[in-house]
C-alpha cells in the first residue's frame, strides 16, 4: 500500500475551492490512485463507482497532462513526493 504526503493548504488554493465537491473528490483520488511516478491509467467506471458524480474534466488540464493510451500525467505529483531527484 502505497503512502502519501497530502498538502493540507489545498483547502486555501482558489483552484480547489472552486471545484465541485464531485471533482474535489476527484482530486484527491487522482493523487491516491497515481503511481509512484504521478501518472494514473485512466479508468473512469471505477472513477464514477466511487466518486457517484459528474466529473468536469477539463478543470484538471491545466494540473495533468494527457499521455497517449488514457494515462494522465500529473507533473507537480514527483516534487511534492519525494523533492528533488
Amino acid at each position: 500500500m502505497a503512502k502519501r504526503f497530502t498538502a493540507t493548504e489545498k483547502w486555501d488554493d482558489p483552484w480547489f475551492c472552486g471545484l465541485s465537491d464531485a471533482d474535489k473528490l476527484f482530486w484527491m483520488y487522482l493523487l491516491d490512485k497515481c503511481d509512484h511516478a504521478g501518472i494514473w491509467q485512466a479508468n473512469w467506471p471505477l472513477v464514477e463507482f466511487h466518486i457517484k458524480g459528474k466529473i468536469n474534466r477539463e478543470v484538471f488540464y491545466e494540473r495533468v497532462t494527457e499521455l497517449p493510451g488514457g494515462r494522465w500525467f500529473i507533473p507537480k505529483f514527483i516534487i511534492f513526493q519525494y523533492g528533488e531527484l
